[in-house]
């Protein structure tokens, strides 16, 4: 099992948070600088962010070793909903303290290939996912078969520590808010 399904996230909290996302204008987010090499066929707006001293991590290894994260102000102070909601899941998660926060778009045919998100942030770190629009033909999965989705206002944790891939087999984009969060016990496989 790659996800595991914990909640419905209430109307009260999604629904700000999905139109605030709405809003995005995503074909403005153009930086290749700040895209991963891992994540190609995705684009993220980062809420949290890794202090990094001026470089920007293009690997999940790379990304895995910078453990502070710090505030961007600017994508705070617009998206004040969307702080709401991935504030909602550490609380109802026992969140210690947050990680780095991302709002991210895959593209329709777009794929997250095969890896494990290794290193001393995914020790302490635990993934949780807030589909906020989807399909049923986006799927994550192992080494040996894809097959599980996470459904759209729900609150789901990636088991990161296996080897895990993701594929968009839809005709349309897929967006999901993305909280790394430290729990007590550190991140752990379900």
């Amino acid at each position: 099992m790659v996800i595991q399904l914990l909640q419905t996230v209430p109307d009260w909290i999604f629904d700000p948070a999905a139109a605030e996302i709405d809003k995005i204008n995503w074909g403005a987010i153009s930086d290749p600088t700040r895209r991963s090499q891992a994540f190609v066929s995705s684009t993220a707006v980062h809420i949290r962010v890794h202090k990094t001293p001026g470089i920007w991590p293009t690997t999940i290894e790379e990304w895995s070793e910078v453990v502070d994260c710090i505030d961007q102000r600017l994508n705070i102070k617009a998206y004040p909903d969307t702080v709401k909601l991935m504030n909602w899941v550490a609380k109802q998660v026992a969140g210690i303290q947050l990680g780095r926060v991302m709002i991210v778009r895959l593209e329709a045919g777009g794929s997250v290939g095969l890896h494990t998100d290794t290193g001393k942030y995914f020790k302490v770190h635990s993934r949780f996912h807030v589909p906020i629009k989807t399909n049923h033909t986006v799927l994550f999965g192992n080494e040996h078969v894809i097959q599980d989705h996470m459904p759209a206002r729900t609150l789901c944790r990636l088991n990161n520590l296996e080897p895990h891939r993701l594929q968009n087999n839809g005709n349309d984009y897929r967006i999901h808010v993305i909280v790394d969060v430290a729990c007590p016990g550190g991140n752990q496989i379900f």
